[in-house]
């Protein structure tokens, strides 16, 4: 019998999605952005304003929906009668092995994680040759630094996979590893 609920599986049988960091990152660079904008005098306050609501909002939209996100991962849980997908802490239905498809991952499905990275590490290069070291610089440094790692650690060290929706059609769903052998091993 399948729980209906994920606190009733035993949490050594949950397989829980995993994450890059990409969202949180851009969310931190625009309100940085938006904090260096405004010790910076300017003659027109309106459009700066404007500038400034529309990066803070933006900045923090991006970090509220990390902030979801990881709260409502999706969990994969083997059992006999096949693999259980949860989303938001509850069964939403139940697959079998090969309804699970693997995601192949080729440059056009991999631009959008790749262009965080790379617009971090140009600015922080442009920057750094423009102005010379400052706490700014340093701080874009780490984070393109987190954010290559992050790329790294999603696209070469996790494995997609795309899912079944009870609704219709699928969602891709990053899993470490080791996990992956847990879950579909058999």
């Amino acid at each position: 019998m399948i729980p209906e609920q994920l606190h009733e599986v035993p949490r050594d049988r949950q397989v829980r999605q995993t994450f890059g960091l990409h969202p949180v990152l851009f969310g931190l660079i625009l309100l940085g952005l938006a904090i260096s904008i405004s010790q910076t005098p300017s003659q027109d306050v309106l459009t700066t304003s404007a500038i400034l609501l529309a990066l803070v909002l933006v900045g923090f939209f991006l970090l509220f929906y990390e902030w979801n996100r990881r709260g409502n991962r999706v969990v994969l849980s083997r059992f006999p009668e096949g693999i259980a997908i949860y989303r938001k802490k509850k069964l939403d239905l139940t697959v079998q092995t090969e309804q699970i498809a693997l995601y192949s991952l080729r440059l056009g499905n991999s631009f959008n994680y790749m262009s965080i990275p790379a617009l971090a590490s140009v600015a922080f290069v442009t920057m750094l040759v423009k102005k010379g070291p400052s706490w700014e610089i340093a701080i874009l440094g780490v984070i393109a630094a987190i954010s290559l790692l992050s790329m790294i650690y999603t696209r070469f060290l996790c494995v997609h996979y795309l899912v079944p929706k009870k609704a219709r059609g699928s969602q891709e769903v990053i899993l470490g590893r080791a996990d992956t052998a847990r879950l579909f091993s058999s």
